[in-house]
């Protein structure tokens, strides 16, 4: 080891050309008075993303987000972008893009399955709130057990929602076989990641790395399978909102509650 470096090897500027971050600008936010005023100035209302705080938005967005990413990643492996070598002993490795996403990608997974199914049990409680014509109070929509991470947990209960309305509709095999496919797919993610910390960073509170024993994944096939898993939620999804609608296109806090 040399000694006597105290300070950074650094290549010169002008092999990793970039823009100095010689002015401070707002990051979130726009000012139509300034076209400078943030970093997400926009030009043009295309650019310009309405944030709206709603359970289904935020739910199909890790969705989205993570497909987008997967799809991204798989087109720029197979062409060889941001390939990178690095040695490890007396291996050289290749590390491509979808090496690099991974992480994130599971994470937004996991996400939009935890969102959607507090959603689920948020639209429950508002339905029976419209059959027994109680008040809807947007603030009371989940209660404060339903507020915890644990994917089996949750599932549990989306699980006995799901059955209630086949119990007045009708269950086939399809049904019952649907809905045991689904719940090995959570047990398969809570032993992934229980509470939603393990993708976020590359060791736990006590400083152990994760995942030592999964040295690979199929993001593709892991992309096709929450395809399913996620048209299997939305229609449960939207089964709930025409139950609502249903119920209830008079009552004035059904609309203060966001859809």
């Amino acid at each position: 080891m040399k000694k006597g470096i105290t300070f950074w090897v650094m290549p010169k500027r002008e092999f990793y050309p970039r823009e100095r971050l010689l002015k401070k600008e707002m990051l979130f936010g726009y000012d139509p008075e300034s076209a400078n005023s943030t970093l997400f100035e926009a030009r043009s209302m295309d650019e310009v993303a309405f944030l709206y705080y709603q359970w289904d938005y935020y739910a199909v967005g890790y969705y989205y987000a993570a497909d987008l990413i997967v799809n991204n990643a798989l087109d720029a492996t197979l062409r060889g972008e941001d390939r990178q070598r690095i040695n490890v002993e007396k291996y050289h490795i290749l590390i491509d893009r979808i090496d690099i996403v991974v992480f994130p990608v599971i994470f937004l997974y996991r996400q939009y399955l935890e969102t959607r199914l507090k959603t689920m049990i948020i639209k429950d409680n508002i339905i029976n709130k419209l059959e027994s014509g109680e008040a809807i109070d947007i603030n009371l929509l989940l209660s404060k057990k339903d507020t915890n991470h644990k994917l089996d947990v949750l599932w549990k209960k989306c699980k006995e929602i799901i059955k209630k309305n086949y119990n007045e509709q009708g269950i086939d095999t399809n049904d019952e076989i649907e809905l045991n496919v689904m719940e090995e797919y959570i047990e398969e993610y809570k032993n992934l990641d229980g509470s939603s910390y393990t993708f976020r960073y590359p060791v736990n509170t006590n400083g152990e790395l994760h995942h030592l024993d999964i040295p690979q994944i199929n993001l593709k096939k892991l992309s096709e399978i929450m395809k399913n898993i996620f048209d299997y939620l939305e229609f449960y999804k939207d089964c709930q909102n025409g139950s609502i609608d249903y119920y209830m296109y008079d009552r004035i806090d059904y609309y203060m509650y966001d859809r």
